[in-house]
Order: C-alpha cells, then sequence, then structure tokens
C-alpha cells in the first residue's frame, strides 16, 4: 500500500530593512582589548606566555589606536611601528572608529527583557538582526583619557581611553515582520539608547552614565 505523503504548508515571512540614525545624548567610550594584551593572551593559550617587565606594553598611542575598530584600518593591530601620535590622529581624520554591531544589538536586546517587553530576548534575536558588523562613527571632538583600572593581580593598571563628544551613527537592521512591527522594533532602540547604552562606561555599571543617545532619523 502506498504511504500517504504528508503536504507540509510554510509560513512565508516578510524581511524588511531601515537605516536608523542615531545621535549621542552622553559622551561615547569605545574601549576593547589592546593589541599587546590580546597577543599576549593568544601567546598563553598556545602556551608560549612571555613574562612582562615592569610597565613593559603600556604605550600610549597603542592602546589609542588598538582599542578601538576602525571602519578601513584592518591590519592597524599588527603594524606597531604605526603606534604615533602622527597615525592616531591621521586615523581619526582620514578613518572612522567604529561601534560593534554585536554589540549595538545585544544591548538593544538587554532592554527589551530588562524594561519587560519580554522574558527572553529569544524572539528579538530570531527577527531583528544589526546588518554592519562594525558600524562607523561621527564626532565633534575625541579626548585620550588616562584611567586606572582593576588588575587581576598587583596594582591597578594604567590604560588609555578615546572619550567622544558629539557622536553620532547610522545602522541598518533586517527584520521579519511577523514577530514585531517597525514602531515595536523603534521603541526596543529607543529604550535601549536611554536606559542601557552603548560602549563602555554605560548606565548601570557603577555610576556612569555614557553611551546614552536616541533616534535621530528612520529611513525604511
Amino acid at each position: 500500500m502506498a504511504k500517504k505523503s504528508k503536504v507540509i504548508e510554510l509560513t512565508e515571512i516578510t524581511v524588511n530593512y531601515a537605516k536608523i540614525t542615531i545621535v549621542g545624548d552622553t559622551d561615547l567610550i569605545l574601549h576593547k582589548m589592546d593589541a599587546v594584551n590580546r597577543q599576549a593572551l593568544i601567546d598563553k593559550q598556545k602556551g608560549k606566555e612571555k613574562k612582562k617587565k615592569q610597565g613593559e606594553g603600556i604605550n600610549q598611542w597603542m592602546q589609542a589606536i588598538t582599542t578601538l575598530r576602525w571602519r578601513d584600518a584592518t591590519k592597524i593591530d599588527y603594524q606597531p611601528e604605526k603606534w604615533t601620535e602622527e597615525e592616531y590622529y591621521r586615523l581619526l581624520e582620514e578613518d572612522a572608529p567604529c561601534i560593534s554591531g554585536f554589540g549595538l544589538k545585544k544591548s538593544i536586546g538587554q532592554a527589551v527583557t530588562r524594561l519587560g517587553f519580554e522574558t527572553y530576548s529569544t524572539n528579538f534575536n530570531a527577527s531583528v538582526q544589526v546588518v554592519e558588523e562594525n558600524i562607523p562613527i561621527t564626532f565633534a571632538k575625541c579626548e585620550l583619557h588616562e584611567k586606572l583600572i582593576p588588575a587581576p593581580k598587583g596594582s591597578p593598571m594604567l590604560t588609555y581611553i578615546n572619550q567622544f563628544s558629539g557622536w553620532g551613527a547610522t545602522f541598518t537592521i533586517r527584520y521579519i515582520e511577523n514577530y514585531y512591527s517597525f514602531e515595536q522594533i523603534l521603541n526596543f532602540i529607543k529604550y535601549a539608547g536611554f536606559s542601557i547604552g552603548i560602549g563602555s562606561g554605560r548606565p548601570g555599571k557603577a555610576s556612569s552614565n555614557y553611551g546614552t543617545y536616541h533616534i535621530e532619523n528612520v529611513e525604511g
């Protein structure tokens, strides 16, 4: 007897795109792991760990350059001869520091759960994507600040961080209409900008309030 075939009906999904421009309400601090410490971590994982001399690797311009994501200079981490003041200001003028697209989406997902829109961010993560891996920022001013941060052992470590004022960014979202309306997604972003922020020193961490923003323009 022939086996009956089963008809499977697939639910059609509607995928849309939109460009969203955000503008900072407070200064933005961008600071990822610098090139020297990142290489030391890789060496440790490979069993090639080298002992550091006291103060070794603390280089103002190395940290200023390599703790930023850049729009174009993807190999800058591996060119120590370019860790100079001149190169730093050239990059700020000719290239563009970037926000992490992954980090931005994660912060919006945190707003979805923390503010009670959803118990979990599963549906949001499945139905909304930030298209760009790195999102270039524009800014009016950048200042390099010294900061002491806690160390795993011993005295606090001196580090240099980039702080941007008058900043803004435009990014693209890709979303499925079946889960949330476009208005709902914009609300998630709006609340994330107010209460979660982006970058280092965001609201809810110690007494800092960096990286907050609002939506300036929407296309889509």
